[in-house]
């Protein structure tokens, strides 16, 4: 998780739940209906290290959405990002959500991946314990005046197709269904993280942020792993642009302007054609029209090893790279 400064307060009973967690963090009553839903998932069962409350240090809030409320916090001796439930008194649902999103992640390990180090899953808080990133994409993008070089922005968008690649190889696949740039952290070095599994399990098909979600989504609620690759094409025009996608759009406008077949405008230069051409794949109308993620990773990568001077992209859309977007169109032909 990100450690950005601080978010603002959403009202007073957020103030009142952070002291909540505060008080109660050295409470050590065990919660029967979240400890049985636990031992019933006996295949999963241990996957993850339960860590005893008392062993964390809790400081201040750096973020939340959703159920959650995410804290910056040391667990032995270690700074982490500690997410916990945004109510104590919060029911047998969104427990199960919080719960759900814990069992996905005790599964998942990948370096561009945020790991989690265990998790406490006793009353009156249940809390994840994860890996502290510097920032948030969204963060450098649109709060920030750092110059990305297009190699930085390859490199990123390499690591998060690699991350997604790997997702889609679990059996079954894991299909995120939020890649935005809000769950993609930044580390040292501008490595990115995927965050926030929480939609991974949920049965509701129009959870999710409309601005990257897939026109079967919108319109029919079905969906497949390609409705990650839609939403990463969504974030490479983000991350091009510097502009928030769909930005003051009713979500219904947003959902008949992409019905229709329509996209946001790309910049005319300041990238790679090849990456625009790259975004035109990864949101075609039809599912099986968008590459697999482990040709989307093959792409970029070759891309990046075409990239010599970052002043002169505009000449890097010339030969050397085709035989990636070959590898695409072979890949769709074959549907």
């Amino acid at each position: 998780m990100q450690r950005e400064g601080k978010t603002r307060d959403e009202d007073d009973q957020v103030a009142g739940l952070s002291a909540s967690f505060r008080k109660h963090a050295c409470v050590d009553t065990v919660d029967d209906d979240v400890e049985a839903s636990a031992e019933s998932k006996d295949d999963l069962e241990g996957q993850w290290r339960q860590i005893d409350i008392r062993e964390v240090e809790v400081g201040e809030q750096i973020g939340g959405g959703g159920f959650a409320i995410v804290y910056e916090g040391f667990w032995k001796g270690k700074q982490v990002a500690l997410k916990t439930l945004f109510d104590p008194r919060a029911d047998a649902a969104v427990k199960k959500e919080f719960m759900d999103e814990l069992f996905v992640m005790s599964k998942l390990k990948h370096p561009n991946i945020v790991e989690m180090f265990g998790a406490c899953t006793r009353a009156p808080r249940f809390c994840m314990v994860l890996e502290l990133c510097e920032s948030s994409l969204f963060h450098i993008l649109h709060n920030s005046r750092e110059e990305l070089r297009e190699k930085q922005l390859l490199g990123m968008q390499i690591e998060l197709a690699s991350a997604m690649e790997y997702l889609h190889a679990q059996v079954p696949a894991v299909i995120h269904r939020d890649i935005k740039s809000h769950n993609v952290l930044v580390s040292e070095g501008y490595h990115v993280k995927l965050c926030d599994f929480g939609l991974v399990s949920t049965s509701v098909t129009a959870a999710g942020t409309p601005a990257y979600m897939a026109p079967e989504l919108l319109q029919s609620g079905l969906f497949s792993r390609k409705v990650d690759v839609y939403a990463f094409a969504v974030l490479m025009w983000e991350m091009y642009t510097r502009a928030i996608p769909f930005a003051s759009w009713e979500p219904s406008d947003v959902r008949k302007f992409v019905a229709e077949g329509k996209r946001l405008g790309l910049p005319h230069s300041g990238y790679p054609k090849q990456c625009g051409q790259l975004i035109e794949r990864c949101w075609a109308s039809e599912p099986d029209r968008r590459p697999e993620f482990k040709n989307i990773t093959r792409a970029l990568t070759r891309i990046y090893s075409t990239i010599r001077d970052v002043s002169h992209l505009d000449e890097v859309s010339g030969g050397g790279d085709g035989d990636a977007f070959d590898l695409l169109e072979r890949n769709v032909s074959k549907k």
